[in-house]
């Protein structure tokens, strides 16, 4: 049963797998082994890259230099990460070491586990789309190992603009009939509507993410 700490509005809450609202966050002692904390999508960057394997022995250092031209903040204000990802590529994140302090002050007590971006928390496959509608954004993932937060009024436009449709887009909200206007027409065959939220969503995710 998934156990996350998510920061909300700058708030941190606590939600279990199948909670319908979060908790209000329990002592360290309390919280199970499992617990993982969630950073905001919105402040992170996820992407990837193909790489030969001998860049791949210096990535460390070489990834921020790789990653230059498309970064808007100074290199050593940021914090970069990297892993595996689909295909032979690797995967990256990368947030202000600002917001990591930040985050880390939330923490309660002397907790210390593992820190994935929220939206690789929600269930996917590797031809999948999943959308968590929450008041005026929508929380997403592609495929294993891209997501992001981002406003309602954008969602139309950056899924037309994706090179393909994937096979399934599962979507959790509210209003049913709100939530697929949301859509482009041509991605409505593929949408699967559930109610629920976050906590709908950790039912089915996996527990093999990349972590920040």
């Amino acid at each position: 049963n998934a156990s996350v700490l998510r920061i909300e509005q700058g708030e941190l809450r606590w939600w279990r797998a199948g909670d319908p609202v979060s908790r209000d966050v329990p002592s360290v002692d309390a919280l199970p082994d499992n617990t993982v904390l969630a950073i905001p999508s919105d402040a992170v960057r996820l992407g990837e890259l193909d790489i030969s394997q001998a860049e791949r022995k210096h990535l460390r250092k070489s990834l921020p230099f790789l990653l230059e031209e498309e970064l808007i903040d100074e290199l050593q204000t940021l914090h970069f990460v990297h892993g595996e990802g689909s295909a032979g590529a690797v995967t990256y994140g990368v947030t202000t070491r600002e917001s990591m302090d930040a985050w880390a002050q939330l923490l309660p007590g002397d907790w210390e586990g593992p820190w994935i971006p929220e939206a690789l928390l929600l269930p996917v496959g590797e031809q999948e789309l999943c959308l968590v509608v929450e008041n005026d954004s929508v929380l997403l993932r592609l495929g294993t190992t891209l997501g992001s937060r981002i406003p309602k009024s954008l969602l139309a436009a950056l899924l037309k603009s994706l090179d393909s449709l994937p096979d399934i887009v599962s979507i959790y909200g509210q209003d049913e009939t709100a939530d697929l206007a949301l859509l482009p027409t041509q991605w409505l065959g593929k949408a699967q509507w559930r109610r629920g939220g976050v906590g709908q969503a950790l039912l089915l995710g996996s527990d093999n993410q990349p972590l920040l």
